[in-house]
């Protein structure tokens, strides 16, 4: 930019100009999962109400999103858990300009929209990464000194045909898919490949998969 106000950092890094863009926190709560339909497994609906919005989630089970959008075309995001009644936390960030508030510092682009206002909570990002929905897929992250928050950058799934043993008779041959699925813990955040959903047919294995999440420091939002 030519004219205006800029922040730099430590590093000297431009962080706040009049072409600034974040994603926001609009809300946050908890939610505990339920069984879906049958053999849908367990998990829960969380509304935006937005129509851009991402859900960063905090829980001691694994767990992956999902989205969905209602009739009105705001975003539900569609967390699912491995285990029923897990308890989790989560954090709604949407693309929304900041709203108005009648103290702090606020900084407008050349149209007279509102790019930055003090007071509010944006996204802060700690991590990303990418890594195959294969299986035996696991892995941590470490944030040193932050409990971050999980957000499903990309949702992918693997369609795999496995060959399960059948106690008394021949091997059984089916499908599963498998999809990505995170935790957060004290100093970082596990993840790991797991089945979603198991059927009847082996069709094959699908190529290779790729998930990619990142972490978000929630620790005084």
């Amino acid at each position: 930019m030519d004219a205006g106000l800029q922040i730099f950092n430590q590093n000297n890094n431009l962080q706040i100009d009049s072409a600034y863009s974040n994603y926001v926190m609009t809300t946050k709560g908890s939610a505990v999962s339920r069984p879906r339909s049958p053999d849908a497994g367990y998990g829960v609906d969380i509304a935006s109400g937005k129509k851009n919005s991402i859900i960063a989630i905090r829980s001691g089970t694994y767990a992956a999103v999902f989205n969905s959008l209602d009739p009105a075309g705001n975003v539900v995001h569609r967390v699912v858990t491995e285990t029923n009644g897990a308890a989790l936390d989560y954090w709604i960030f949407a693309a929304d300009p900041p709203g108005d508030t009648s103290f702090g510092l606020e900084v407008y682009n050349a149209a007279g929209v509102r790019v930055f206002q003090s007071t509010a909570k944006y996204m802060r990002l700690l991590n990303f990464s990418t890594v195959p929905v294969t299986a035996g897929t696991s892995g941590s992250i470490a944030t040193a000194g932050k409990s971050p928050a999980w957000v499903s950058a990309s949702y992918c799934a693997l369609w795999e045909g496995v060959t399960v043993p059948n106690p008394g008779g021949s091997p059984i041959s089916r499908g599963v898919l498998r999809t990505l699925m995170g935790r957060g813990v004290v100093g970082g955040a596990q993840y790991r490949s797991a089945i979603i959903y198991e059927f009847g047919a082996n069709r094959g294995t699908s190529n290779n998969a790729y998930g990619s999440f990142f972490l978000v420091d929630v620790d005084n939002l």
